[in-house]
């Protein structure tokens, strides 16, 4: 079974980003993208495929520090949901979201000119409707495999090996391939509806498949804390 560690939230961007639009106010620049993330999944039933939209903003700000007055920074906020693909009686598979990987696969999967640039921002909005494979080698940054044997119960999730779907999802399943598309399509909302319980885990202290009380031991050595499911929907 696999290991999960991420820690979810606004980071300080240190590499290259580029995004698909800006806008300017108040000195500083927001600048964001979208991409469509879908994953197949080759079943005895047929090919079954999930996908959902997610958008990265970055924006850039300049602080008051003494004596580096033109110092600039970067940081960055990412809106959206785990892919789900609803593989029938057998099961859910969710293509969960690292946080680094959820707002740096655009950057590995199309090389570009340098960030915050107006080469940078024609080229990568050039490439609306752009599909890539993510290699499997990038899964675990960039589409993180779990699934649950009890939807209803959040401490019943497991990480899925990409090359072994079978142990989870029976004889015949097998992950085909996930591609990611940059889109001006609008983000996708809607996993709290299949897992009820999301919003009120993620306010608990804890792992998702731990206790909510101390020393927060996981079981499940997933050590997810909810917001790789789902981030931004109530900011």
């Amino acid at each position: 079974m696999a290991k999960f560690g991420w820690i979810a939230g606004i980071v300080l961007v240190a590499g290259a980003v580029i995004a698909l639009a800006a806008t300017q106010g108040d000195g500083d620049k927001t600048y964001s993208w979208r991409y469509k993330m879908t994953v197949e999944v080759e079943t005895p039933e047929g090919v079954k495929t999930g996908s959902a939209v997610r958008e990265v903003t970055i924006e850039e700000y300049t602080p008051v520090i003494v004596d580096i007055p033109e110092t600039a920074n970067l940081r960055t906020k990412v809106r959206g949901e785990a892919v789900v693909v609803d593989l029938g009686e057998r099961g859910t598979l969710f293509a969960i979201m690292d946080y680094n990987g959820a707002y740096r696969v655009i950057f590995d999967l199309f090389k570009g000119p340098p960030f915050m640039t107006p080469e940078g921002r024609e080229y990568y909005k050039s490439l609306i409707g752009t599909e890539a494979v993510i290699p499997p080698e990038k899964y675990p940054m960039y589409a993180p495999l779990v699934t649950f044997t009890d939807m209803d119960d959040p401490k019943s999730v497991e990480a899925v090996e990409p090359g072994n779907l079978e142990e989870p999802f029976g004889e015949g399943v097998k992950l085909q391939g996930i591609t990611v598309e940059l889109t001006d399509q609008p983000v996708t909302w809607g996993i709290e509806e299949m897992l009820p319980w999301l919003p009120s885990r993620k306010t608990m202290k804890g792992y998702i498949g731990s206790s909510t009380e101390p020393p927060y031991e996981d079981p499940t050595k997933t050590y997810l804390d909810g917001s790789e499911f789902s981030l931004g929907k109530h900011w």
